[in-house]
């Protein structure tokens, strides 16, 4: 009895000594924090925990097989498990673990760490770590997910990329080339949710135009968090866009800068160079032609606009009629221009289109210059300040008379200049004039000048011109710069009573006038007379030839030359186009005049409109009898031709029978 009793005591101190040696080690594990952020934002992603483990001396025995786990108040949060297996008695360490959450969470994380060994297999010691905030950060995003097009309506989609539930977003059009429907403005938005939008364009039109359309669009919510995004619609210089491209392709070939500036290139053009543009346009059929097609150029600023038509085309504009292209051959259009003195400066896109008149909608093809078109400022000091647009309200006078006209004055240099003074001369005719611009000239500005001189009464008819030139570069009362170039213009004295120099002239100045018409005479059509002036006398003569007496029944529409210089018996032609009013017939008048010093020679031409009729011929509406002495010797000609004629059909008619 008292053995049992003995066993039983010996295994209840060993229990006891057991139970009290895992109560001193759990004692001897602590785990303390050392660092946690105060706050994270919601879509930060993950954040560092810093804390220390220690294991105390004395009767503390070395921990071995380490558990690690937490519990956290934020569901889906995971973290990088600490890998401290073991610590030694009187030993601690700092664990740095990371802890990452998902996004479009609100309010307080709350942590805690458990520590449990392979010992007692219980979670040992526990740390309840600073409670962390989630900072509040509405926000709002538009993503476009498809483009408006001219037949396609637009998709975006509005996001909650925030972590505050919105209640009310609304969708609204803030400005743009046209109006908009939403297939939803106004919904509700939980933190992290998107929403589809279906953008439909109201009146957006078939013709989007090259610079292209664009709106812009806002969302907000009822906290004034908002964001905004621009639909832009992509356009075309083809007018219902590109069609037709396995018939017909056009491609710029050639871009040429004739400018003498220094910073003149084929890709910079500086104000006041001369540009050619060499245009291809193939035929891409075998088997058929292209016909009435058009090839025309576009410049656009970078606003997207057309401007074109303020460059000065040498002949015509920006659209070139190439007619007719045969299978799978090759036709080239080329534009020759001016870039304006008073062009604006910057970045341009050079583009051209081919398309068949009149059928756009359906053959239209494009090409841009890749890279675009640096339009600058002149760069070079002495040529900084140029006049152009010099004209004059008359280029025929006679001495005495009063020349006027007016002139421009442009800054295309990249400089602003305090003065500027422009010199008008002429020595034969003792014109030296001066005009100043006393205030600053700033780049790309012009100003206009007007001018008026009493020509002398005792004047050589002939040509003369104005000079000008400029000055500028203003320091303390002195011009400094000198511009490089000079600018002409001409006129010319056709006559002049008090002018002796040429008193043995003899017959100088007369002239023989001879007409012919090349073209009908139709009501509401075009019709070509050519007039030849021959010099009859003995020494070389300005002629100065004028029109009168058509306006009743017809237009001007050109004259090749209205001053001839000939030498002695020298003839030149003059090509006249009219254009005849739709109700003019019968037989209509017009004078022809030649004039030369002091002499004028006249002649009266008759026309005869001849309805529809589309007869030719030498003579076909030009009336022999009032050509002078050598109609009636054409007369006598043609009589004589027709007896001859007559002659030969009875000769032959007799030998038949």
């Amino acid at each position: 009895m008292k053995s049992i009793k003995f066993v039983l005591s010996v295994l209840t101190l060993l229990t006891f000594a057991v139970v009290f040696s895992g109560a001193v080690n759990a004692q001897c594990i602590t785990l303390e924090e050392v660092s946690v952020p105060e706050s994270v934002s919601h879509n930060q992603g993950d954040f560092d925990v810093t804390f220390k483990i220690a294991n105390g001396g004395g009767n503390c025995l070395e921990r071995t097989g380490l558990v690690w786990e937490f519990e956290s108040t934020l569901p889906g949060m995971t973290w990088d498990e600490p890998t401290l297996e073991s610590i030694l008695p009187s030993d601690d360490e700092e664990i740095t673990t990371t802890f990452t959450f998902p996004e479009h969470k609100n309010g307080n994380i709350a942590l805690t760490i458990y520590l449990s060994t392979n010992e007692d297999g219980n979670r040992t010691v526990s740390l309840e770590l600073s409670e962390i905030e989630i900072t509040n950060e509405p926000d709002l995003e538009i993503t476009l997910i498809t483009e408006i097009t001219e037949n396609q309506d637009g998709v975006i989609e509005v996001e909650n990329l925030g972590n505050v539930d919105f209640t009310n977003v609304q969708l609204t059009r803030l400005s743009g080339d046209f109006e908009v429907e939403f297939s939803d403005d106004e919904f509700a938005l939980t933190a992290g949710q998107s929403k589809p939008i279906t953008v439909t364009p109201i009146d957006l039109g078939v013709n989007v135009g090259f610079g292209g359309k664009s709106v812009t669009i806002e969302a907000k919510a009822e906290d004034n968090t908002k964001d905004t995004i621009v639909m832009a619609v992509t356009g075309s210089f083809c007018d219902a866009g590109i069609i037709g491209t396995s018939n017909m392709s056009v491609t710029i070939d050639d871009i040429s800068n004739r400018g003498d500036s220094d910073d003149s290139e084929d890709d910079v053009w500086v104000l006041g160079d001369e540009i050619e543009v060499e245009i291809d346009v193939d035929n891409l059929m075998d088997n058929d032609d292209l016909r009435d097609i058009v090839v025309e150029l576009g410049f656009f600023d970078p606003d997207g606009k057309n401007v074109a038509d303020d460059l000065d085309f040498e002949s015509g504009d920006e659209k070139i009629d190439l007619g007719r292209i045969n299978e799978d051959d090759t036709e080239t259009a080329t534009f020759k221009f001016r870039v304006p003195p008073d062009f604006d400066a910057g970045d341009y896109r050079l583009v051209v289109k081919a398309y068949d008149d009149g059928d756009e909608d359906e053959l239209c093809v494009e090409e841009e210059e890749s890279g675009g078109i640096d339009v600058r400022f002149e760069g070079d000091v002495e040529r900084f300040i140029i006049v152009d647009d010099i004209m004059l309200d008359n280029t025929d006078l006679i001495c005495g008379e009063v020349l006027s006209g007016d002139f421009t004055v442009f800054n295309i240099g990249d400089e602003i200049q305090e003065r500027v003074r422009i010199i008008l001369q002429n020595e034969q005719l003792g014109i030296d004039e001066e005009f100043e611009i006393t205030n600053d000239f700033d780049e790309g500005e012009d100003e206009n000048f007007q001018f008026s001189f009493e020509l002398p009464t005792n004047i050589k008819p002939d040509r003369y011109s104005l000079q000008f030139y400029t000055e500028y570069e203003y320091n303390n009362g002195i011009y400094e710069t000198r511009s490089q170039d000079r600018w002409n213009v001409y006129f010319d004295v056709i006559s002049c009573a008090g002018y002796t120099g040429d008193s043995d002239g003899g017959d100088k100045g007369n002239a023989l006038i001879s007409v012919t018409q090349s073209s009908d005479a139709m009501p509401g059509e075009d019709f070509t007379v050519i007039a030849q002036i021959t010099n009859l006398g003995a020494e070389e003569a300005l002629f100065v030839v004028d029109l009168a007496n058509y306006q009743s029944w017809a237009s001007l529409v050109s004259i090749s030359d209205t001053a001839l210089t000939l030498g002695p018996g020298e003839s030149d032609k003059v090509e006249i186009v009219f254009s005849v009013e739709e109700d003019a017939s019968g037989d209509q008048t017009f004078t022809i005049q030649t004039i030369s010093g002091q002499n004028i020679e006249t002649r009266d031409v008759q026309v005869t409109i001849e309805g529809e009729s589309t007869n030719g011929g030498f003579f076909t509406g030009l009336s022999i009898g009032n050509l002078g002495e050598s109609g009636f010797v054409w007369l006598l000609v043609l009589i004589n031709v027709i007896l001859i004629i007559l002659i030969i059909i009875v000769a032959v008619r007799i030998t038949r029978h």
